[in-house]
């Protein structure tokens, strides 16, 4: 279970990735894939983070080596289709950290790509 602290600073993150997406120009009240970031030394908690994510709901992708790092590390991400909104986010993105740390590896936040007037 996170703690408290863990929770106010993943609250903190997730709008500070909101500013950054309205600096950008972002449209929050479009639909946004959102990708939940997992990170592991090893793939099989990794494994148990897709067959939680998929009774929940999420689908998983980019599953395999994490070529951003210099040391041997696993990656993959939960998708979600979301409005930006700060409540939205920060419950989906607690439910992360508490599926990370179950499944003992590390939820690294999240991101999406900005969504412009159309």
């Amino acid at each position: 279970m996170p703690t408290k602290k863990q929770i106010l600073d993943e609250i903190k993150s997730d709008s500070e990735v909101i500013r950054s997406l309205e600096d950008d120009g972002d449209q929050h009240d479009h639909l946004h894939l959102i990708e939940h970031h997992f990170v592991s030394e090893t793939p099989e908690p990794l494994n148990e983070v897709v067959r939680i994510g998929r009774l929940l709901g999420f689908d998983s992708a980019d599953f395999g080596p994490n070529s951003e790092t210099n040391h041997s590390t696993f990656s993959v991400n939960l998708l979600s289709k979301e409005r930006i909104d700060l409540t939205r986010i920060a419950r989906e993105s607690i439910l992360m950290l508490a599926i990370g740390e179950a499944c003992g590896c590390d939820y690294d936040g999240w991101g999406t790509y900005v969504e412009k007037q159309r």
